[in-house]
């Protein structure tokens, strides 16, 4: 039985550390995304009344794009470091998820096709 205390305090005093501070910094990182992003919408040029509603809607959107984008991908760079510390092995991990990326990106490209985003007008 001491054997295990012995194992799992070494596992915290060195990994355990490590994941905690990469956990920390994942909510830290959440949160600074949503100042960004309200920080960004803060300079959407205001014109008349009517386009200035329009505009400030298409950039609460957007700028909910790009928060939700930022936090997958900082919450898959964790998932990832803490994988690592834990002993696993990323290669496999990151090619299936390149192929996945692939797959994915030429399976929207027929939907999102046309060169008309989310932020032009109709």
């Amino acid at each position: 039985m001491p054997e295990i205390f012995k194992t799992i305090t070494t596992w915290l005093t060195t990994s355990g550390i490590k994941v905690f501070g990469i956990l920390i910094a994942l909510i830290i990182l959440s949160q600074m995304s949503k100042w960004i992003v309200k920080w960004l919408e803060k300079f959407i040029p205001e014109k008349d009344p009517l386009q200035a509603v329009e505009a400030k809607k298409r950039a609460h959107t957007l700028g909910n794009i790009l928060r939700h984008t930022l936090l997958i991908v900082i919450f898959f760079i964790a998932l990832l470091m803490i994988l690592g510390e834990l002993g696993i092995q990323l290669g496999p991990l990151l090619a299936t998820a390149g192929i996945g990326a692939l797959a994915i990106g030429f399976g929207v490209q027929s939907t999102v096709g046309g060169g008309k985003g989310i932020a032009e007008k109709d």
